[in-house]
């Protein structure tokens, strides 16, 4: 990916503001390959424009918003505009398919037929050796307290592998161990290196979990949206 189109897609993925409405629908060819081009505003207003192979480049969220935009529409789309709708319909099947092939909770919930992901390992030494919300270096890992009060681990570079329930349950601890950093930090100034370290650990390992969390309400979002679920999975906050 050029410098260019590094820093379009940092700016598509910064937006707060959602997409709100498909202006225009145009087609045009890119080395004898036909591709839809959206003409997009969002919600302040602001407009942009791409192509159906810049999709990867928005956030999941923008592209579910535009699907929902696509239906507002009055009138019978006509034949660009229609090819411009199934366009993105592919785009979300295939995600939703990828990311079902890489995420244990998602693949249990499609019913994925065949997957190579195994459950996550749960146990080790340390368990009984370091308290509850320990974090280790290399591999970044935490040891949490399961909803029966069990001692358990979280490998993060195997976060795809823990299912929502235990995800928020982490993240429910970990919060007011953050605010309890920042409390202090803003309190006395002068946190040691240790203690900023820590804190570093906590925010990465929050982030992690977001970021998995709103990835999955996204796919389910797709598939409610596409009528590939039966039954509509509340996001997980």
């Amino acid at each position: 990916m050029g410098k260019q189109r590094e820093v379009w897609q940092h700016e598509l993925q910064s937006a707060k503001d959602p997409v709100w409405a498909i202006l225009n629908v145009a087609e045009t060819n890119i080395q004898d390959i036909k591709l839809s081009v959206y003409h997009l505003q969002r919600s302040n207003g602001t407009e942009f424009t791409c192509k159906e192979n810049d999709f990867y480049m928005l956030k999941m969220d923008d592209v579910y918003q535009m699907y929902l935009a696509f239906q507002e529409i009055p009138g019978t789309r006509d034949k660009i505009m229609q090819n411009g709708f199934d366009a993105l319909k592919r785009f979300m099947i295939r995600q939703i398919k990828f990311f079902a092939s890489h995420d244990l909770q998602m693949a249990l919930e499609t019913n994925m037929p065949k997957t190579n992901l195994t459950r996550p390992k749960l146990y080790g030494q340390e368990l009984e050796d370091f308290p509850e919300y320990y974090i280790f270096d290399s591999p970044v890992t935490l040891i949490y307290l399961n909803h029966n009060g069990e001692k358990r681990m979280l490998f993060i570079d195997e976060i795809n592998k823990y299912c929502d329930g235990t995800l928020k349950i982490v993240k429910e601890k970990l919060q007011p161990i953050r605010e309890a950093f920042k409390e202090k930090q803003q309190k006395y100034a002068d946190a040691t290196d240790a203690e900023l370290k820590e804190a570093h650990r906590v925010d990465n390992i929050l982030q992690a979990i977001q970021k998995q969390l709103d990835r999955r309400n996204s796919l389910r979002n797709y598939e409610h949206a596409l009528n590939l679920r039966k039954h509509y999975f509340k996001a997980q906050e």
